[in-house]
């Protein structure tokens, strides 16, 4: 039971560490395409939203 519950734990972690890392990543490059280009503060919430998702499901395929 002990094995299991610490293997679950380990899964956890290593999914927050991914899911941590590629936002971070999108969300650099979105700063470098909004600072160098003309786009618009307004697409803010969408694209926050879009890379948010993005990683969600980037975790959910890697679980397996």
């Amino acid at each position: 039971m002990n094995d299991i519950l610490s293997s679950n734990f380990i899964k956890i972690l290593k999914g927050i560490a991914i899911s941590c890392v590629i936002t971070l990543i999108l969300l650099f490059i979105y700063a470098v395409i909004l600072t160098y280009t003309k786009i618009g503060e307004n697409t803010m919430a969408p694209v926050i939203l879009l890379i948010t998702a993005v990683s969600i499901l980037a975790r959910k395929f890697n679980s397996e």
